[in-house]
């Protein structure tokens, strides 16, 4: 489940270990070559977080509270044996806080609550299969400078942690000048087995 451009996913090898392999994204980008090489790699569209339609119906009533992230796809499924969730637990709230955050009609608190739920849910619900789970995401954002110090951090969770780690590393997202001509902004990345 959202797998992004897909650069870094081994597809062919999962298309050739896998009877078929299910690419989930409220919007897939147009290049994805590599997805439709295989019969057996469908994409799905979907909204996991299940609550982007009533977030637009209550965007701009500020005594309307937001909705709360009730994520069922796909857990009815037998056939599914594996999940993996891929670069996107930071994404999840990114586009509707983008929203909101232009229409101005709900508060910074009320907003950073919702982003916790939505994040908060994605995790119950890979807990809630029943076959193997793996989460791959960014869990925060470094500021850094020439000379290769953090000079900000931003919390990409809004508080929320994760009960263990399994794995953790840092990728350059946008190395000087690409961004700013005096810092590199990297990612904190995590892999979690299982996130229960």
């Amino acid at each position: 489940m959202g797998a992004g451009l897909l650069h870094d996913v081994p597809l062919d090898e999962l298309a050739s270990g896998f009877e078929e392999v299910v690419l989930v994204d409220i919007v897939h980008p147009w290049l994805r070559p590599r997805a439709t090489r295989r019969p057996n790699i469908l994409r799905v569209t979907a909204d996991v977080t299940n609550t982007v339609a009533e977030l637009y119906r209550v965007s701009d009533e500020p005594d309307l509270p937001l909705p709360l992230s009730k994520p069922t796809l796909m857990l009815d499924d037998d056939r599914v044996d594996l999940v993996v969730s891929l670069n996107l637990l930071s994404q999840l709230p990114c586009m509707p806080l983008a929203y909101l955050t232009g229409i101005g009609a709900h508060s910074l608190a009320k907003r950073d609550e919702y982003a916790r739920d939505v994040i908060a849910a994605h995790l119950d619900y890979l807990a809630r299969f029943r076959c193997q789970t793996l989460l791959i995401t960014d869990i925060e954002r470094l500021k850094i400078d020439m000379m290769n110090r953090v000079v900000e951090r931003k919390d990409l969770l809004f508080g929320l942690t994760l009960p263990r780690i399994d794995d953790e590393w840092q990728w350059r997202l946008a190395p000087c000048p690409e961004v700013d001509s005096r810092h590199h902004y990297d990612r904190r990345v995590i892999a979690v087995r299982n996130p229960h």
